[in-house]
């Protein structure tokens, strides 16, 4: 059985277009249609409109609530597979079937992409469509779990149960979806083209929704992992800036060392110390605790900052020789340029994820 939840549209007419097309696009499948009014309109009755008493329609009156009324429609759901379908958009109920063939096949979550070969939008302002793409872009460049969907932000998607049952959702919206793929990042997503179509759109209740989009974003991004492992390998670089600044002050004034032996001593010296500093701290849930896998590691972060020096002296040598900049503040550039290579580098490798492993039979 299918569950559809829906905003409903605020126009009768278009309310009763919205089942009509809903039915139409589900003949000889079991579904039901959870109409969610945000202002009015009686629980529970299915009935709301005339028109309505001819189809499976359940109405349900938002209480302003909005995580509370998520909650509450999940536990009132009686279909395997749950899709949100906004209300807006014309000609977007066809395509459900397709989506429903996806999650058959053995997809977690079928999404009507926007943004996939053969995908689109009509009836858009230019503003609208730069708005949309670029929050769709910012979502999958700061949530690691959502960057394999092109259209994390579509309003117009199925999924199992369990997938909606997971995640943490605020509301019923355009970022319905977000929510349930950045719960977990193994979901098997699929994506079918889809042209949206808009006409008449209202800019206040767009712009509304962007933000209310934007935020959502910005919520997650500060709850996921690898957003903060990046914060936290950065707190770590700048303690060895602090290190590497000091070394290179030390060798060249007192000791009187020349700067270019001088730059390579003083990275050794903060090597050391980033390596022990992310081990325990920015990568401690990736760490394998054996000496030897500690000591392969320490050689791992060693090659990977080396990779760093070219970069270093590729900025810090023209800078000092032929443009004259303060060898300080040259240091300094060249290692915040080394920054994001190091940081990507030993994501991947030095501290990469490993698979679970199944347990072993005995």
């Amino acid at each position: 059985m299918i569950s559809l939840i829906a905003l409903a549209p605020d126009e009768q007419e278009e309310l009763a277009s919205l089942v009509d097309r809903v039915d139409e696009a589900l003949t000889g499948y079991e579904y039901e249609l959870i109409l969610l009014d945000e202002e009015g309109g009686e629980q529970g009755a299915p009935n709301g409109v005339g028109a309505l008493s001819r189809h499976p329609v359940k109405r349900v009156q938002c209480s302003g609530q909005r995580s509370a009324d998520v909650a509450a429609v999940l536990d009132r759901v009686e279909g395997q597979f749950i899709g949100l379908v906004q209300g807006q958009p014309r000609h977007s109920a066809e395509i459900i079937p397709q989506l429903l063939r996806e999650l058959q096949a053995g997809a977690d979550v079928a999404v009507a992409s926007r943004y996939v070969a053969g995908g689109g939008v009509t009836g858009w302002s230019t503003g609208q469509r730069v708005c949309s793409s670029g929050l769709a872009m910012l979502a999958r460049l700061l949530l690691s779990s959502v960057r394999k969907v092109k259209d994390p932000l579509s309003g117009l998607f199925l999924a199992r149960k369990e997938v909606l049952q997971h995640a943490e959702l605020r509301s019923f919206g355009c970022g319905t979806l977000l929510g349930a793929l950045a719960s977990r990042s193994d979901w098997s997503v699929r994506e079918v083209p889809h042209i949206e179509e808009r006409f008449e759109a209202k800019h206040g209740h767009a712009l509304r929704d962007q933000w209310s989009c934007l935020q959502y974003v910005l919520i997650l991004a500060a709850r996921d992992r690898e957003i903060r492992r990046f914060v936290q390998f950065s707190l770590v670089g700048l303690t060895g800036v602090g290190v590497n600044f000091g070394t290179f002050w030390l060798l060249t004034r007192p000791i009187g060392l020349p700067d270019l032996p001088a730059l390579a001593l003083s990275w050794a010296t903060s090597v050391l110390s980033n390596f022990a500093l992310n081990d325990i701290w920015t990568f401690r849930d990736r760490r394998i605790t054996r000496p030897k896998a500690t000591v392969v590691r320490g050689l791992k972060f060693s090659l990977a900052s080396a990779g760093a020096i070219g970069i270093y002296y590729a900025i810090y040598t023209p800078l000092t020789r032929f443009l004259g900049v303060y060898d300080l503040l040259a240091y300094g550039i060249a290692i915040l340029a080394g920054l994001v290579w190091n940081f990507s580098i030993n994501l991947v490798w030095t501290w990469r994820k490993r698979p679970a492993q199944p347990p072993s039979s005995s």
